[in-house]
Parts: structure tokens; sequence; C-alpha cells
């Protein structure tokens, strides 16, 4: 709370930018970003490298982040389409990004200990998922080359110019960051309710579209705080990927040994599952806790970017 009893809030400061100019903007950044989606669509379609699985799921994103933002005031079916498109192509290539995180892991791993018993028993799970992992990436180059970026990139511009901004575009900007803040507080609140590891997600994902949206607004009009508040939303996105990589990392490896009679009454076996359940419990303690302070820590920041913003004006 600020001395006179209100929220803070990370404010979009007042700029006179007209309904055609914020639409000619929005037009330049959404050919930008298709440009970007379709490149990285295409180096997918050639390496199916992990870097370009990670850089398309960030144009996805990106773009759908822009494509919110021009449907704001008015919601249409344009926008709903092209949000579907981007978060089915981001699924597509989510189950690989999973694959090449647990098998970095289990290759540290492997390389790091000292037990040969271990070692092998790494190998062997590396071996069953990286037979896995082969099935998967050829399941997401189908799903990607059947994604037609050509539909994307019509929908993305039916939603930027159908899209009718009002005549004060900094509080459609400003409205689009407060709706995107109300959703990941509200993640939080049910987070902190259920705690549970698809409530934690969802945490994470809402970080992102808050971060994203910031960063994009912020490209337009200034915005109190901005890299500040997403270079700290970035560090809590982060903190949450560890755990969530954590959590996937026992489940697999757990589910890979059980199914084995070999490895059912191995004692390595068994303590590589226990260690992997212990780390797994710290960083779901680890997140809890990181869930727990973020509303307060939140209204620290909106703070400190409202200070900022009065006293640029």
């Amino acid at each position: 709370m600020n001395s006179n009893g209100a929220r803070p809030k990370l404010s979009v400061r007042e700029k006179d930018l007209s309904d055609k100019e914020l639409r000619r903007a929005l037009t330049r950044r959404a050919h930008k970003a298709w440009r970007r989606l379709r490149k990285s669509h295409r180096r997918v379609l050639r390496s199916c490298s992990a870097n370009a699985i990670h850089d398309l799921r960030v144009a996805t994103r990106r773009l759908q982040t822009l494509g919110d933002l021009a449907v704001f005031s008015t919601p249409s079916k344009r926008g709903a389409r092209l949000r579907k498109r981007l978060k089915r192509l981001r699924h597509t290539l989510g189950r690989r990004r999973d694959v090449d995180v647990i098998l970095s892991k289990l290759r540290e791993r492997a390389g790091n200990t000292a037990s040969a018993r271990r070692r092998r028993i790494l190998r062997a799970v590396i071996r069953r998922i990286g037979s896995e992992a082969q099935q998967v990436t050829k399941e997401m180059y189908r799903g990607t080359r059947k994604t037609r970026v050509k539909k994307i990139k019509r929908l993305t511009y039916e939603a930027v110019r159908g899209g009718r901004v009002m005549n004060q575009s900094s509080e459609v900007l400003d409205g689009a960051i407060r709706q995107a803040e109300e959703k990941w507080l509200a993640a939080i609140h049910t987070a902190k309710g259920r705690r549970s590891p698809a409530s934690y997600h969802d945490v994470r994902i809402k970080t992102k579209t808050l971060r994203y949206m910031i960063e994009l607004v912020s490209r337009f009009v200034d915005v109190a705080g901005a890299e500040a508040t997403t270079e700290w939303l970035k560090a809590i996105q982060d903190e949450l990927g560890e755990w969530h990589d954590d959590i996937e990392l026992s489940r697999r490896v757990t589910a890979v040994l059980s199914q084995d009679a070999e490895y059912q009454a191995n004692d390595a076996a068994t303590a590589l599952i226990k260690s992997l359940r212990d780390r797994a419990e710290a960083s779901t303690g680890f997140a809890s806790k990181l869930l727990m302070s973020l509303p307060n820590t939140w209204t620290t920041h909106k703070g400190a970017a409202s200070s900022l913003s009065g006293s640029a004006r």
C-alpha cells in the first residue's frame, strides 16, 4: 500500500498515442514476430534441435501475447483461433522439450557419479528414454510440419487490423497488463490452496504471460520499472522451471525402473529413486515458499515502479 492507502500498480506513463499510431505499431510488431516464428519453424523442421524448439516455443508465446493485446478491447473469433493454433503448436513441441531436459540431466548425473553401479543404471534409463525420444521426435516433426504458418500469419493480421483499440490507447495497454497481473495473482492464490504440481505449473505459465505482456507494452509506451520487473519475473519463471524439471525427472526415472523387473529389487536403483524423490521434494518445498512470498514481493516491486513513475512526471 502507498501513502494514501491505494494499492500501487505497475503503470503505463501517459503518452499521446493515437489509435492509428498504435495500430501501425502493432502491425509492424506483428510482422516482426511472425517472421521470427516462420524462421524458427523452418529451423525445427530442418534440424529438430533443442535450441530451435526453444526458439519456436518462445516465438509462439510472443505472437500470442501480441494477438491478445490486439483484441483486448474487442475479443474476436480470429483472436481465439490464433491463440488455439499457437497453443497447439507449443504443446506439440513441449513433449520433446521435456525429454531433452530429462536426458540432459541424466547424462550429467551419469558423468558425475562415482558409483559404477549407479552409472550403469543411469545409462540404461538414458537408453530407454532415448528410444522413446525418437518416437516423440517423429510425432513432433509431423505435428510441426502440419502447422500452417501462413494461416497463423493471416489470423495475426486479421486480429491486429480487426481489433478496435480505444481512443485513449494508454488505458488499453494499462488494462492488458492489469488483466495479466490479475490472472497471475489468481493462479498464485489457487496454488496456495491446492499445493499441487498442476497449480504450481499454472503459476509458472501465468508468470510468463505477465512478463511477455509487460515487455510488449513497453515497446509502445513507457512502463515504469518494466525492465527490473520483467527480469524479476524471469527469475521466478526459471526457479519454477527448475522445480518442474526435478519433478518430471523423478517421475520418469521412477516409472522406467519400476517397469523393469531387473531393477525392482536392485538396491542401487532404489537408492537412485530415493535420491531423485528427495531432490524433487526439496525443490517442491522451495517452490512452495517462493509462491507464498510472491504477492508481498510483487507489491514491493509495483511500489518501486510507482515511485519511478511519479518522479519521472
